[in-house]
């Protein structure tokens, strides 16, 4: 996880553009779930802009209290765009297949500081 916050914050530090971070805790008893949802939303995310930097998975928790699995970063041209795909009738189409897929699924827009 420290190395996902690490290239997060040289990724924002070097630009102007937003970022899509999403930390997820998949549903272990719904992996094909999971794996069906990421093939699903990715083609989304691309149709609203959205290009991927990188996604992760948790090795080793260092600090707090843990539980996230999966990480993954894309950019963005602009927080219009990220609102607008939230929004979007394809990300609502997929909702039943997310809440089966995570337990938890977090996406925060954020932007260089």
């Amino acid at each position: 996880m420290m190395k996902c916050f690490i290239l997060f914050r040289e990724i924002i530090m070097s630009d102007s553009n937003v970022y899509l971070l999403i930390n997820a805790i998949p549903n272990p008893e719904k992996m094909a779930a999971t794996q069906q949802y990421l093939q699903s939303i990715m083609p989304v995310f691309k149709q609203y802009g959205g290009a991927p930097v990188g996604r992760f998975k948790t090795i080793e928790q260092l600090v707090g209290k843990g539980g996230i699995k999966m990480d993954a970063i894309l950019q963005f041209p602009d927080t219009k765009a990220i609102r607008e795909l939230v929004d979007s009738e394809a990300f609502k189409a997929l909702g039943t297949l997310r809440s089966e897929a995570f337990n938890q699924l977090d996406m925060m827009i954020c932007e260089s500081m």
